[in-house]
């Protein structure tokens, strides 16, 4: 199957790190001669459950000479009454066609020797390592004992994968525990923030410490 461009560009950017671990606001164009330094963003928005108040981004404006204006950051919206909560599927990950059956499959992609790129459940064997994608669970319900589903960048930084291992393990640039709610996220880092792929419905969040949650991301908190 062909994993649409939409999504498959969302993956990209995803597993890149773009749109993801970023808690600053947009940053600003490249100053120029007589730029000028960046302003403050605007507080939280009041619509929100729980959003932050008062502590808008760190962006602004950019310098004036041969950069741009620097892009507000939207607050994350913050919910403690489930409306960001995701589906728990034991055993089960999304993927394209259908949910596949953990821990014998896992959701892989692959690159064609066209350039296409394919989707599909296979075998978590034959999944190659250096896939743009591996999805062998989307939260702790899918591994055992007091193992966490960790999410973190494969394919030399430029594809996403997650697999069940310690929270101690799952550390370092990139890699965070995946959750449906926040109860599912190791202490310190309770803010369960959904992760989408390419305008698709989440179907599966990560775990952020409270006050680093993506801008414009949706998390379900405490």
């Amino acid at each position: 199957m062909r994993f649409t461009k939409a999504l498959f560009a969302a993956l990209w950017l995803v597993a890149a790190g773009c749109g993801d671990d970023s808690a600053t606001g947009g940053a600003g164009g490249t100053s120029g001669s007589s730029g000028t330094s960046g302003s403050g963003g605007s507080g939280g928005s009041g619509g929100m459950i729980d959003a932050p108040m008062g502590t808008g981004g760190t962006g602004g404006m950019g310098g004036m000479g041969t950069g741009g204006m620097g892009g507000m950051r939207p607050d994350a919206s913050l919910n403690d009454a489930g409306a960001n909560k995701t589906t728990i599927t034991p055993n089960q990950v999304q993927c394209q066609g259908g949910p596949c059956t953990t821990p014998a499959n896992v959701c892989c992609a692959t690159l064609g020797a066209d350039g296409g790129v394919s989707v599909m459940c296979e075998a978590s064997a034959t999944c190659p390592m250096m896939a743009p994608l591996s999805l062998a669970c989307d939260g702790p319900e899918d591994c055992t004992g007091n193992q966490v589903c960790c999410g973190q960048r494969a394919a030399g930084g430029l594809g996403f994968r997650s697999s069940c291992t310690t929270a101690n393990q799952c550390m370092g640039m990139g890699a965070r525990p995946m959750c449906h709610d926040h109860t599912q996220c190791p202490m310190m880092t309770d803010s369960c923030c959904e992760l989408s792929l390419g305008g698709a419905p989440a179907f599966t969040g990560r775990c952020y410490a409270p006050g680093t949650e993506p801008a414009g991301s949706a998390c379900d908190t405490p």
